[in-house]
């Protein structure tokens, strides 16, 4: 069964009757390999088995968390530009706790920050980090 995040269709809406649903962000990266990693041991994601290339390949890599109702699709790419002003991606967790642990385990490994330190913000508690291609990942919970 698939889910994901459903949006109505507005009045005057191009899209065919039902819902729409977002299901992918396609994220350019320089190293497929290196983002990769990077998203599964911070982010929790996996691998989607059947919808990625082997990142020898050097093409895209599709991961996804355990609900699979959402993707972020890793495309290899020789120019990055990080996503623009306060683009962002989110990633929920579970307490404050683990908000703080992510910002104090990424400072002590050398990502940049935003700051150091997790803070409260309009969803709760937030901090957020740099990807390897500087795309900043906010981890919240609230």
């Amino acid at each position: 069964m698939v889910t994901g995040v459903f949006i109505t269709r507005r009045k005057g809406s191009p899209v065919a009757s039902g819902t729409s649903r977002i299901t992918h962000l396609a994220l350019p990266v320089t190293d497929l390999k290196r983002s990769t990693e990077f998203y599964q041991r911070w982010a929790s994601l996996e691998i989607e088995p059947g919808l990625s290339h082997p990142v020898e390949d050097g093409s895209m890599v599709r991961l996804t968390d355990k609900s699979g109702s959402f993707a972020l699709m890793l495309v290899k790419s020789r120019d990055v530009v990080p996503l623009a002003g306060t683009g962002h991606i989110g990633v929920s967790l579970d307490s404050d706790e683990q908000v703080t642990t992510v910002a104090e385990a990424a400072a002590s490994e050398g990502f940049r920050t935003l700051d150091s330190e997790a803070r409260p913000g309009p969803l709760g508690l937030s901090a957020f980090i740099s990807d390897p291609d500087g795309h900043q990942v906010e981890f919240y919970h609230g």
